[in-house]
């Protein structure tokens, strides 16, 4: 669900300055003298690009920076929940070695010491 949020957030993180670059300076007619001055395209579209890159980047470090505060408020950051939450992320049973989701075994991993 993780991998959404942030999705989500780079789009619209982006998104206006996106829009707003091309379809707004149209609107605003200064895309034209904009387009004049002695300046190759390519450095003016890799501007451009960077700015909404930055801004993409923005809204991911925001989005990433708010899951922190959530897990850590939540209480999943303390060492002894760590080691359970490893040992089920594990892509094979420790005890029977099948693929976890298919495992039909009972066996529980231990606490870590």
């Amino acid at each position: 669900m993780m991998s959404v949020f942030t999705l989500v957030a780079a789009f619209v993180g982006g998104m206006n300055i996106a829009m707003d670059t091309i379809a707004g300076e149209r609107e605003r007619r200064s895309l034209l003298p904009l387009l004049l001055n002695p300046i190759r395209r390519v450095d003016l579209m890799l501007g451009k690009w960077l700015a909404v890159s930055l801004f993409a980047e923005a809204g991911i470090a925001i989005n990433l920076l708010g899951f922190a505060v959530v897990l850590r408020s939540s209480g999943t950051h303390s060492a002894g929940n760590w080691p359970h939450l490893c040992e089920y992320s594990r892509s094979e049973c420790s005890h029977c070695r099948s693929w976890r989701p298919h495992c039909n075994c009972s066996f529980q991993p231990s606490a870590a010491p």
